[in-house]
């Protein structure tokens, strides 16, 4: 089984526009689903540029989960980039499939536990 972007979000941006100049760093929202199958997903990540990373351990070491660091923010490389990393990944059933792709961006059901009563 491989995974398929169906679409990005972002609350930092409309992406359809664009980023704005200048940009350090962008909330990304990817809406990821088996190829060829129903269904979707959200992987969370951070966009951000090595100015925005050293302004944030200005005080002290930061810990690097779910960002993408990246020169400027291009948006086109941005989805270029994740769109081939995702593609690269494959896996027997969804859920090996989406414990990999929340290597890249934080899965929404991440350290789910599905309860019983």
């Amino acid at each position: 089984m491989r995974a398929r972007i169906r679409s990005f979000e972002s609350p930092d941006a409309e992406l359809d526009l664009g980023v704005p100049n200048g940009l350090s760093s962008l909330f990304l929202r990817m809406l990821v689903g088996p190829q060829g199958e129903p269904g979707e997903e959200t992987f969370d990540l951070t966009v951000c540029t090595p100015a925005w990373l050293a302004d944030r351990a200005a005080d002290g070491p930061l810990l690097g989960r779910h960002l993408l660091v990246v020169p400027s923010i291009n948006l086109d490389q941005v989805k270029s980039f994740l769109n081939a990393q995702v593609a690269r990944l494959e896996e027997a059933d969804w859920q090996q499939l989406a414990a990999k792709l929340s290597r890249i961006g934080f899965w929404e059901f991440e350290d789910y536990q599905d309860y019983q009563s």
